[in-house]
């Protein structure tokens, strides 16, 4: 699981609820239910400017598309505080005040959801890390438009290849931070017992990895890559 698309699936998550939130907001009648979703929405609002922080600190690379992301984040991040403004304003008018467990689940739920999700990356990419052989971070140039540069990155164990993207933001100059004690740096592959291929072509965009000549592994691309470049390499000795 790409860290990348973790962050993406949550901003996309938080704008859906943002606007059910404010539709909820407008329709509720209920006390109690006004303080839970001013909770919500106030932590998804939080949740909203750590999610920028947390690509740089995780230095994970980001495309184009960000700027599409970062559009759903701030109009989420408006509806979030109409939804929280109309809510304080709705408490001190309604007297109704009615518990209900469904909504603490629902709450929790949608405050919990966010952490799980971008944990679970940031776990699976550290153990593939540390569990591998080899790590292998590339540029793919595309066909040299603007925007078509892609940074990507790839962890070889003795039978697997699998993509990952913690820390391979700017070709990786901060991947130590990530690394094992045991990992060292290489500059190709001549020195090692591997061997790396690309199919580029659209049908089929896939790696194969190859140890003393034999296939370990061929895994399909998350996206379509050409015009690859090898930019850095850590061996993990273990």
């Amino acid at each position: 699981m790409l860290i990348q698309n973790c962050i993406y699936c949550i901003s996309i998550w938080i704008g859906i609820f943002s606007i059910l939130l404010l539709c909820d907001s407008i329709d509720n009648k209920n006390k109690y239910i006004c303080n839970w979703i001013i909770l919500v929405d106030f932590i998804y609002t939080l949740y909203l400017i750590t999610i920028y922080r947390l690509m740089e600190i995780l230095y994970i690379p980001v495309g184009l598309e960000v700027l599409f992301i970062y559009l759903i984040e701030f109009v989420a991040g408006i509806l979030c505080i109409i939804s929280i403004i109309l809510n304080l304003n709705k408490r001190k008018k309604i007297d109704t005040y009615i518990k209900s467990k469904k909504v603490i689940l629902a709450a929790m739920f949608l405050i919990l959801l966010p952490v799980i999700l971008i944990s679970t990356g940031v776990v699976q990419n550290k153990q593939m890390i540390n569990n591998s052989d080899l790590l292998l971070i590339y540029e793919s140039s595309g066909n040299g438009g603007f925007g078509d540069s892609k940074t990507f990155a790839y962890a070889v164990g003795k039978d697997y290849c699998k993509q990952f993207d913690l820390g391979t933001d700017f070709y990786g100059y901060k991947m130590e931070k990530f690394l094992p004690k045991n990992a060292v740096e290489i500059n190709d592959l001549d020195d090692t017992d591997f061997e790396v291929r690309f199919n580029e072509s659209t049908k089929d965009n896939s790696i194969l990895v190859y140890k003393n000549r034999k296939k370990i592994c061929k895994e399909k691309n998350k996206y379509n890559y050409f015009n690859i470049e090898f930019k850095k390499g850590f061996y993990i000795k273990h």
